[in-house]
């Protein structure tokens, strides 16, 4: 049976999206799967195709959502794994709970949004997804925002773990968390 989700590239199927769970702290090896996704995508094309970033859909729910939009933005695996690296050892130093994560949080979109002067438009361009649990236990992937402000709050929501993270105002309406919480799973192809 044919899966339509791949193309051939090289020597066997690739991809053609890719969706990261979340796991807050624990989806540093998804920085390992950026960097082999990538070996792989330059050794096959032989760079004949652009940065894979521009060829393949991405989306995530949470942290995983962090990791996929700096690639989607062009981050390479060093960098993200860089931007982790400098928050976890700030996170073990100064601790995480009683909204304390909502800082770190701000300071990765920072970095992340800033790598390029329009992410916005680029994320809308490449169809990003970003996940998020709207109550009642309602999933929704969220693939374009109004402003760069509404862009941040979605992040927010898609992270939001409540005691680790302060308070977020509803989203869209609706309160709404960590996007991980309602993944239900035929929504990921």
């Amino acid at each position: 049976m044919e899966n339509k989700n791949l193309v051939e590239c090289g020597g066997g199927p690739f991809p053609k999206s890719i969706h990261f769970g979340g796991g807050s702290w624990a989806t540093a090896f998804l920085i390992g799967v950026v960097r082999a996704m990538e070996e792989r995508w330059k050794k096959e094309t032989g760079g004949k195709k652009g940065p894979l970033c521009e060829n393949l859909r991405m989306s995530g729910d949470s942290a995983g959502a962090a990791i996929a939009s700096g690639w989607a933005l062009g981050m390479t695996w060093v960098e993200l794994r860089e931007l982790y690296s400098q928050l976890a050892s700030r996170a073990r130093k100064e601790g995480i709970c009683c909204g304390r994560m909502t800082d770190f949080h701000e300071e990765m979109m920072d970095t992340i949004l800033g790598h390029v002067p329009n992410p916005l438009e680029v994320l809308q361009k490449r169809k990003f997804g970003m996940g998020v649990a709207r109550f009642f236990a309602k999933y929704k992937i969220y693939e374009s925002w109004r402003d760069m402000e509404h862009l941040r709050h979605c992040f927010h929501c898609s992270f939001h773990v409540p005691m680790y993270c302060a308070y977020q105002p509803a989203l869209d309406g609706f309160q709404a968390l960590d996007g991980g919480f309602a993944n239900d799973g035929p929504n990921i192809h």
